[in-house]
C-alpha cells in the first residue's frame, strides 16, 4: 500500500491538520480534548530536529479546533524548517498529566521548496 504524504510548502502558508487519536483494548477511537486536557505546548519531531509551538507560535493552533482533538499546523512559514522527502515526523503534546511530553505517533510529511519563487530565494 502506497503512502500518503502531507506535503508542506516551504515559505507558503499552507495548513496542515492533524487529528489525534486513542484506541483503547475493545477497539474503540476516541479523541482527546486538548483544551480540556490543559495542553500547553506542541512539538514536532523532524529529521532530528524539534519545532516548537513556543518558538513559532503561529505555526501551531491547538486552541481551535482542540476540543476535536484536532492541531492545525503552518509549517512552511517556518524559515529554518528543512527541506525533505518520504520522511515522517513525531508529534508530540504537553500538559498537566504529561509534563515529560506524550508521543502521538508519526504522519508521513514531505516539505517542498518550489523553484523559481520568491520562497527559494
Amino acid at each position: 500500500m502506497a503512502t500518503t504524504y502531507s506535503v508542506v510548502y516551504k515559505g507558503r502558508d499552507n495548513s496542515l491538520s492533524v487529528r489525534l487519536s486513542n484506541t483503547n483494548e475493545s477497539g474503540v477511537t476516541t479523541y482527546p480534548d486538548l483544551l480540556q486536557g490543559g495542553v500547553t505546548k506542541v512539538e514536532l519531531l523532524l529529521k532530528g530536529k524539534y519545532y516548537c509551538s513556543d518558538d513559532y507560535p503561529t505555526s501551531f493552533d491547538f486552541t481551535t479546533e482542540g476540543a476535536a482533538g484536532i492541531i492545525t499546523m503552518v509549517l512552511g512559514t517556518i524559515a529554518d524548517l528543512e527541506v525533505v522527502k518520504d520522511s515522517r515526523a513525531e508529534i508530540i503534546t504537553y500538559d498537566p498529566s504529561h509534563p515529560d511530553g506524550l508521543v502521538w505517533g508519526t504522519i508521513a510529511i514531505q516539505v517542498i521548496q518550489l523553484i523559481g519563487t520568491e520562497a527559494d530565494e
